[in-house]
């Protein structure tokens, strides 16, 4: 609103200025972007997702160890439906599982998990940590494990083990080379999908 600046991005404040809405960086200089512009959308959602979401996270990580597995756990959760939105101009409303297991099949193309194991990580980690608060009993962290993930079949359903190191690892470089290919100007059709649905006004 006119004559309330906010807070776009982490040291980056959105207000309005002869009737024209701004962005000022402060980390360089009070530089002025505009929200409208696609290139500088790109560097003020660069900024929020690292600022206020992967930085805190690796923060917690190198200072807590295995006590932030859940925290860095659910940030990646949340990057991973947030990113594929922007990437297939799509909302994960009333299809959060499609969008979610979309994306992991191209972060973790590597894992090979088929589609019961990602429904179990779906339904056993996605939802309940947004809608219960805490993973259910079978997606649990490992410190011993050499990757993201891991799935042990117990018998009769599958227990999904990550290592949030490896898991926190593989989301930064995902976004990092997303951010790449956006800056880089020669995917139009990644671009305009992202200019369509990332919206700060």
């Amino acid at each position: 609103m006119p004559g309330h600046p906010i807070f776009v991005a982490h040291k980056m404040l959105g207000q309005y200025s002869n009737g024209k809405t701004v962005v000022l960086d402060m980390e360089n200089s009070n530089r002025i972007l505009d929200p409208s512009n696609l290139d500088d959308k790109i560097i003020i959602y660069e900024r929020q997702v690292k600022g206020w979401f992967l930085e805190p996270a690796r923060l917690m990580l190198m200072g807590l160890g295995e006590k932030a597995s859940f925290v860095v756990l659910a940030t990646c959760f949340s990057h991973l439906e947030g990113i594929e939105q922007c990437r297939q101009v799509l909302s994960s409303e009333y299809r959060s599982k499609q969008v979610f297991k979309s994306s992991f099949r191209r972060v973790f193309s590597d894992l090979l998990l088929d589609d019961n194991q990602l429904n179990t990580l779906y339904y056993q980690g996605r939802c309940g940590l947004f809608h219960d608060g805490m993973t259910r009993s079978d997606v649990i962290y490992d410190m011993d494990l050499t990757t993201a993930f891991s799935v042990v079949n117990n018998g009769d359903l599958d227990r999904i083990y990550f290592h949030p190191f490896y898991l926190l690892e593989s989301i930064e470089q995902d976004f990092d080379q997303y951010i790449s290919e956006l800056k880089s100007k020669q995917d139009n059709e990644l671009r305009k999908n992202f200019h369509d649905r990332y919206k700060i006004v």
